[in-house]
């Protein structure tokens, strides 16, 4: 099982690159994961969303969770989906209606609104936030 990032744009900032390698390391470390940086986000439904797939869009106006509830819902959508789950980061203009209609769940980090560029930073520590919490290990504190 992996899980997928789908960005559209390309992440230039050196300090957000620093960032998001420090926290893909950590998380490559006991799971499969890959960043893809992409034009459209109609790009994912053609190459990536097939059955058995779960696809989570970051939209500021979906669903929020603390941390507990993105690891238990988390760790339930890598045990459905038998060939991945894969997060998408829409563009500056957000993601369209029709990749909307097609992810599992919409996702929002926060009601308030963040560059698109700085949420996969945002994405990426969450991510290590919800595996380190499954496996009781130290890097969350209540």
């Amino acid at each position: 099982m992996s899980l997928q990032i789908f960005c559209v744009g390309k992440l230039k900032d050196s300090w957000l690159q620093e960032g998001c390698h420090e926290y893909l390391t950590r998380i490559k470390k006991k799971y499969r994961i890959e960043v893809h940086e992409i034009t459209s986000d109609e790009e994912v439904i053609s190459k990536w969303l097939k059955p058995r797939r779960e696809l989570w869009v970051l939209d500021e106006k979906g669903k929020l969770f603390d941390t507990k509830e993105f690891s238990t819902k988390l760790a339930s959508s890598m045990q459905q989906s038998a060939q991945g789950v894969g997060f998408l980061i829409g563009g500056a203009n957000g993601t369209s209606t029709q990749v909307k209609q097609k992810a599992s769940q919409l996702w929002s980090l926060s009601p308030l609104t963040f560059p698109h560029r700085i949420v996969r930073l945002l994405l990426l520590e969450q991510l290590y936030r919800a595996f380190s919490y499954l496996n009781n290990e130290p890097y969350h504190r209540e």
